[in-house]
Parts: C-alpha cells; sequence; structure tokens
C-alpha cells in the first residue's frame, strides 16, 4: 500500500515481468492483508484485489466471478415472499 491508502497493483506485475514469479507477488498480496489492522480494511484490500482479478478474468461475465464484500448494515433483505 503507497502513502495515499491505494495498493499498487501494477507494481506487483512488474515484479512477475522481471521474474520474481507469481508465488511471490502472491506472498506480498498476503503479507499486505495481514498486515492491516481492522477487518474493515482487509475487506477493502481483499475486495480490490478480487476486482483487479476480475478485470483480467476470463469468467468476467459470469456474475459470481467478482463478490464484493459490503459492510452487513449495507446490505437490505429481500423481502419478496417465496411461493
Amino acid at each position: 500500500m503507497d502513502r495515499s491508502g491505494t495498493h499498487d497493483f501494477l507494481s506487483l506485475g512488474a515484479l512477475v515481468v522481471e521474474g520474481e514469479g507469481v508465488s511471490d507477488a502472491l506472498e506480498i498480496l498476503v503479507q499486505s492483508v495481514l498486515e492491516l489492522d481492522t477487518e474493515a480494511e482487509k475487506v477493502k484490500l481483499l475486495n480490490e484485489i478480487r476486482a483487479a482479478l476480475n478485470e483480467v478474468s476470463p469468467m468476467r461475465h459470469h456474475p459470481i466471478d467478482f463478490v464484493e464484500w459490503l459492510p452487513f448494515d449495507g446490505v437490505e433483505a429481500d423481502r419478496k415472499s417465496v411461493v
């Protein structure tokens, strides 16, 4: 994460191109999540990672390829009755 609070996924891509490997880039992502203090920060970063992967996913046209997690207070139940 840079000082502005955003994550530089292009730098991770550069690591892979420079021969560091995908597993090294994944380890950096995992460590970045583990270093965050709050669940909200972790969820935000995981959503950013998932969204970035979804952009290049061959399955991005499927609705379940990317599931964005939202705070519980931002979710409403479907109130339709099932017959």
